[in-house]
């Protein structure tokens, strides 16, 4: 059942850029804290043979955020609805981070829209959380329940203390986006990576934290037709760090002419 905020949401309001030519078109979606231009360093190469889609996901750059938190199927039901309205399927996809997570499960559930697929420092597997982050966790989750209960100053000064264990991601978001973050860390995406019938490249920077490469190489073993790529000295986004090398790998994936 579709929640009523995603049936309200105006897709109008979604804020995107096309530019380049050629087909199939790519649609680029960024990670967490990113916007439309996010992507930029990639698409700006790519459109010289291709039309470039980039789109701020809801609650990111100039697109509204929704009413409440969103889930991951509940992002895929958006931007289904926006690609339907601008009469766009068959699309390579590249998308980063949080961004694949929308991809992954984009491209299990609507196969008709994905020719083929680049996750870069993809999310959508739980986390192997260390026992230090495990007992920064629970003290979080502890002080936002003594938070809850009591008030006053000492409420605020609990509530203070939880925001300094949180992550960066976490301090910068607001409540609702809050929320989404809550929900989708989560997720498990394993079922959905299965289901994936687009080529994919799997390309991860070697000292990405963030996103692990033992992620990388467990997506891989998920979906039936991946490879994977590790970029040397590179970490989460390592399509800034290694340019070069994540637009080469990205050329030969979809097999594009030979000169850039």
């Amino acid at each position: 059942m579709i929640r009523e905020s995603v049936e309200n949401y105006n897709l109008d309001k979604i804020a995107g850029k096309f530019y380049g030519a050629g087909t199939p078109p790519i649609l680029m979606l960024h990670g967490w804290g990113g916007d439309l231009h996010s992507m930029d360093v990639l698409g700006k190469p790519l459109s010289q043979h291709r039309q470039i889609i980039s789109i701020s996901l809801p609650g990111f750059g100039d697109s509204p955020e929704p009413s409440e938190s969103w889930d991951t199927e509940d992002y895929v039901t958006i931007l289904k609805g926006w690609l339907a309205m601008n009469g766009l399927s068959g699309l390579d996809i590249i998308a980063h981070s949080f961004g694949g997570r929308v991809a992954i499960m984009l491209s299990s559930q609507h196969p008709e829209l994905v020719n083929s697929l680049v996750l870069i420092a993809s999310a959508g597997l739980r986390t192997r959380w260390s026992l230090k982050i495990r007992l920064k966790i629970l003290t979080a989750k502890s002080l936002s329940r003594g938070a809850r209960i009591l008030k006053g100053r000492l409420a605020a000064y609990m509530e203070k203390q939880r925001e300094q264990l949180g992550s960066q991601d976490w301090k910068l978001a607001s409540p609702v986006m809050r929320g989404i973050l809550v929900k989708v860390l989560k997720e498990d995406l394993s079922a959905e990576l299965r289901g994936i019938e687009a080529p994919t490249a799997l390309i991860w920077g070697e000292k990405d934290t963030a996103t692990p490469v033992y992620m990388a190489e467990e997506m891989s073993e998920l979906i039936p037709d991946s490879h994977l790529i590790v970029i040397s000295s590179a970490g989460h986004f390592c399509y800034l760090e290694q340019k070069g090398e994540v637009l080469s790998e990205i050329w030969k994936h979809l097999e594009l002419p030979a000169a850039w």
